[in-house]
């Protein structure tokens, strides 16, 4: 049943148009008069069609439920198992279109990434071509078009839900109905790496890897755990589980404990088994950061002095520093008139500190140490050398009687090591006064924060140090850092052999900076900051920016959402209300994004970004403190991902849930028929139709009655022969 209104501009047209159709009726059977009432009248009529009139058509409530038929028609829909999964729906809704239209009240919409209204037959010629699918965007995308009037949802999918996340909720219930057969399709799928995005070196850390099975039930699989060392990578780790689980979901667990800071690659396998449908969802890459949660120091001195008692208790006042120190009180050549059961000293532990701890170390320091007194072999030397090269750890040698070619290590893996050369007849300890001249002053371990003229006027004024260790030469390819001021001689010199960090020092008395300063009425800080960004730039802390980017996965696709972390030293943040921070994309140049920030504590803050397209980006994060700008910048390659493909098999989770919180039902394509809707629709009294509004002028009923009157004129004429 339809109400009819006629809509015009100006109220008054219709009686004007009224009054001359009475006048032309008064005048039939004039011949020539009446031409003109109807060619007036077909004018009339134009002229009112130029008022726009409108014909709106309001359905009356069918008394039906409403129902929304919802059909995903992503990618993932076109797998056969083992026949294509749209195909069956679209079989079932033929079988049964009839009793649904005959019982509700009708609308249909197909989705993957987004989600349309469409018509019978645009959903019968629907393709599976979609790259992703938001189940929660399509039922939000009804719920939105049917707020005045809800809906009932009547929803087939395969429940691969990998797109865009929305929030919605229903007045109505949501009837899920899921395609495809989870055990007719073979494959296995490493969803998800689950644990800490952080870890530190030295200490275990636990992880949980998802794994997603259909068509092995029963089968026993092992799973990999890999590191990248290089280009290549390396096993560390394997799990044999069994795929026993009726949901198809595992779970496998992994403890490791990283080795190196920084940040380290992995990679979750597992082989491909024969019959698998996707080959491109058996491996998954991870990243992990990795630091200190204290920076560990072992420090061997061969004698006690004030260098060793200043240094040592530096070094033990850091809260950021484990100190394991020795220091030589008696040598091997020294007659002690008691025996050795009287003696409370304990042997030096060359074995355990060389072979078996070394590793758990972060930095060694030898101050004036001659190995070859203690049982220190040149294998332990070695061994040293590989702490540095291969396990990235710190080396640092302080000037004295018992260093350098002094202490016997010419020709020794720890020359090898030092960025100085080693000459036995040049090499002397001068008992003379040296003053620091800072050749680098932007260097770490230099750069108090203050401008380069300040830095320069700070060193310059430090008190001069009481001898030092004059050095044959630097290498090619080694920084010198500082010389003295009269003779040149070499004082600090460094340089980054393959993963580690080597620095010679040929001062013998740095604690008379501190020791100078004091006596001065000043702080001791150039001396503390120099020892405390000594250790932390020779154990690669410093690469523990002030500022960093954390990504805690290692592939990125388009469309899907990727979740940042930032991370500011704590120090850095002290007497700051708030930190000047900006996050934000980069590509070729140009920003793309500027990106909100959430404090999630008081050095850390988070954010996501969701990549529209495929291409190369960079992540740029800016700290700003006063006048100095800390920067780091994370390169991220977004990648073509096969999100459909990633876990083809069918899952039946999401459309479970969003059944039951819906107050619906869910049920499987071939059990489905209309009465697993009874019981359970809600009937609305709201009408769901929507007015119609109609331009007058397509009504043929008005086009035929202008053209009647002028076709009526024309044969008149002819008639009368006025033609």
């Amino acid at each position: 049943m339809l109400n009819q209104a006629l809509s015009l501009r100006w109220d008054g047209a219709m009686l004007l148009m009224a009054a001359l159709v009475v006048a032309g009726l008064l005048i039939l059977g004039r011949a020539r008069p009446l031409y003109t009432v109807l060619r007036a009248a077909a004018f009339l009529v134009l002229l009112w069609l130029g008022l726009e009139p409108s014909w709106t058509s309001q359905p009356g409530a069918s008394g039906k439920p409403p129902l929304a038929v919802l059909v995903d028609v992503s990618k993932s829909m076109s797998i056969e198992d083992p026949r294509e999964r749209l195909s069956t729906v679209k079989e079932s809704l033929s079988k049964h279109r009839r009793n649904l239209e005959d019982d509700y009240e009708v609308s249909y919409y197909e989705f993957s990434e987004t989600c349309a209204k469409t018509d019978w037959d645009g959903l019968m010629r629907a393709k599976a071509r979609g790259e992703q699918t938001s189940i929660s965007g399509a039922l939000d995308f009804v719920s939105r078009q049917n707020k005045q009037a809800p809906t009932n949802v009547l929803l087939f999918s395969d429940g691969i839900d990998n797109g865009p996340q929305s929030r919605w909720s229903f007045d109505a219930p949501a009837f899920t109905v899921m395609a495809g057969q989870r055990d007719s399709l073979k494959d296995i799928a490493l969803k998800d790496v689950r644990g800490a995005d952080f870890a530190f070196k030295n200490r275990p850390v636990e992880f949980k890897v998802a794994v997603h099975h259909s068509g092995f039930k029963g089968k026993n699989v092992t799973v990999v755990l890999k590191e990248k060392k290089g280009a290549s990578w390396t096993d560390i780790q394997s799990r044999e589980i069994l795929l026993a689980d009726p949901s198809g979901a595992e779970t496998v667990q992994f403890r490791m404990v990283p080795q190196a800071p920084g940040t380290a690659e992995y990679r979750v396998e597992a082989p491909l088994q024969e019959g698998e449908i996707s080959r491109s969802n058996n491996a998954l890459d991870f990243k992990l950061e990795v630091g200190r949660e204290k920076i560990r120091v072992l420090y061997l001195c061969g004698q006690p002095s004030p260098e060793y008692a200043f240094l040592r208790q530096l070094l033990k006042s850091d809260p950021s520093i484990e100190l394991v120190s020795f220091v030589i009180l008696r040598n091997p050549e020294n007659v002690v008139p008691v025996s050795e059961e009287q003696l409370s000293l304990i042997p030096f532990p060359a074995q355990d500190i060389f072979v078996r701890t070394l590793g758990d170390f972060d930095l060694l320091i030898f101050e004036n140490f001659s190995y070859s007194r203690f049982g220190i072999l040149p294998a332990h030397l070695e061994n040293i050398e590989r702490f540095v090269e291969e396990k990235g750890g710190g080396f640092v040698m302080i000037g004295g009687e018992s260093s350098f070619s002094r202490g016997g290590y010419l020709g020794t893996a720890i020359e090898r090591l030092l960025p100085v050369g080693m000459d036995s007849a040049r090499e002397e300890v001068v008992p003379e006064e040296a003053r620091l001249k800072v050749l680098e002053p932007q260097h770490p371990i230099f750069d108090t924060g203050e401008s380069l003229e300040t830095i320069e006027s700070i060193w310059k004024a430090m008190p001069v140090l009481n001898g030092y260790h004059r050095l044959a030469g630097l290498k090619n390819g080694a920084a010198l850092l500082a010389s003295d001021g009269a003779s040149g001689s070499p004082m600090i010199a460094a340089w980054q052999r393959k993963k580690g960090r080597v620095m010679a020092v040929a001062a013998l008395s740095t604690w008379q900076w501190a020791l100078g300063l004091s006596e001065r009425g000043s702080l001791q800080s150039p001396y503390t900051h120099f020892w405390r960004q000594a250790v932390r730039w020779l154990t690669a802390a410093q690469d523990a920016k002030p500022i960093r980017v954390i990504l805690s996965d290692s592939r990125f696709a388009a469309g899907r959402k990727i979740d940042l972390k930032l991370l500011i030293q704590a120090e850095r943040l002290k007497g700051l209300a708030a930190p000047d921070l900006e996050l934000s994309i980069h590509q070729q140049g140009k920003i793309l994004e500027i990106l909100p920030l959430t404090s999630a504590g008081r050095s850390e803050y988070r954010s996501s970004w969701t990549p529209a397209q495929e291409g190369d980006y960079e992540i740029r994060a800016v700290f700003r403190e006063g006048s100095r700008k800390f920067e780091d910048v994370r390169p991220l390659n977004v990648g073509h991902i096969d999100l459909e493909m990633e876990n083809p098999a069918a899952n039946p989770a999401f459309l479970k849930e969003a059944a039951e919180g819906s107050g619906g039902r869910f049920i499987e394509l071939a059990a489905f028929t209309p009465e697993f809707l009874s019981g359970k629709v809600k009937k609305f009294e709201t009408a769901r139709s929507e007015s119609v509004r109609k331009a007058l002028w397509l009504n043929p009923w008005v086009f035929g009655l202008l053209v009647a009157l002028l076709i009526g004129e024309w044969g008149l004429r002819r008639y009368r022969g006025d033609i």
